[in-house]
């Protein structure tokens, strides 16, 4: 298992939705302002789509890498399987997925990579059909933690907060996984209960995160902060980590926007812009929507005047 400050490179069930937004859980596919998955960030849902996940964790739910390739297998017919999804490539899962699935039977392993591949691939398009096979694979190995995982990113992505949390909470018991605090605390916000997102924040654990996770786990305190109408507090949260983010960080887009978001709802107009162009121009995977909410803005000020 990676600690809590490693990369955000796996992800059990998914390719992680990239996140952004204001309210989580505003729709089951939920890009939100900022990203194309999960909200974690402070700002406003827009479109559809795939997150967070991303999203990895909490990249590992939300906005996978690529998937590695697992090590080759003697060849397996899916007839061998009376499950019912046919030719299954496991070879999307990360490689340390299916090392951390090494505690199950060889049986209850070759099972288990079937409906966790099955949920990885349809995770973006269906999301409640890869909930399904998420609940599957816990069903059969759920004493792994990266099962537990997966379920709980399937179960985010598809809209079920309380499951969500659930199942993520088990797999950061099973695993000792700090990294998944984000994530924990974006399904409080999306039930409606931010102050709990904010207390999970303030924990000794979380404040503990580094690097990507860190940002993650700021956006979503920043977004809770909103969701209280404490604008002031989103901001000054805010301000200095994207003071000190380099536009090469990855995070440095969705860092940047949701600092705009928390600027823009706080009556700054003429700042948010300023960052959201920093966003736009660090964002060269598109991954937020930037420069649409710098044209609103421009339209904005033309109608003003």
């Amino acid at each position: 298992m990676s600690s809590s400050g490693s990369s955000n490179s796996r992800s059990s069930s998914s390719s992680r939705p990239p996140r952004g937004g204001s309210k989580p859980g505003a729709s089951s596919s939920r890009p939100q302002r900022g990203g194309k998955g999960r909200s974690s960030a402070p700002g406003r849902p827009s479109g559809t789509g795939k997150p967070q996940s991303r999203d990895s964790r909490p990249d590992r739910g939300t906005r996978p890498p690529a998937a590695s390739r697992a090590p080759a297998k003697d060849p397996v017919s899916p007839e061998d399987f009376r499950d019912g999804l046919g030719d299954i490539d496991v070879r999307v899962l990360p490689r340390d997925v299916v090392a951390d699935l090494e505690i199950l039977s060889a049986g209850t392993r070759a099972r288990v990579e079937r409906w966790l591949a099955a949920t990885r691939l349809s995770l973006e398009e269906d999301p409640e059909q890869a909930y399904e096979y998420a609940k599957e694979a816990g069903r059969i190995g759920g004493r792994s933690s990266v099962v537990r995982e997966a379920v709980g990113i399937a179960a985010y992505h598809a809209g079920h907060f309380g499951e969500a949390r659930k199942e993520l909470q088990a797999a950061r018991r099973i695993g000792g996984r700090d990294d998944l605090i984000p994530l924990l605390a974006d399904c409080e916000r999306a039930m409606g209960n931010p102050r709990k997102a904010v207390e999970l924040a303030n924990t000794p654990q979380a404040k503990s995160l580094r690097g990507e996770t860190q940002a993650e786990l700021l956006l979503v305190t920043a977004g809770a902060r909103l969701d209280l109408d404490q604008t002031n507090a989103a901001v000054g949260l805010l301000r200095g980590p994207c003071s000190n983010t380099p536009a090469n960080a990855p995070w440095a887009a969705r860092i940047y926007y949701g600092y705009a978001e928390a600027l823009l709802a706080n009556g700054d107009a003429d700042d948010a812009r300023d960052w959201f162009l920093k966003a736009a121009s660090a964002d060269s995977q598109g991954t937020t929507d930037a420069s649409d909410r710098i044209a609103e803005l421009d339209a904005d000020e033309d109608l003003n005047h």
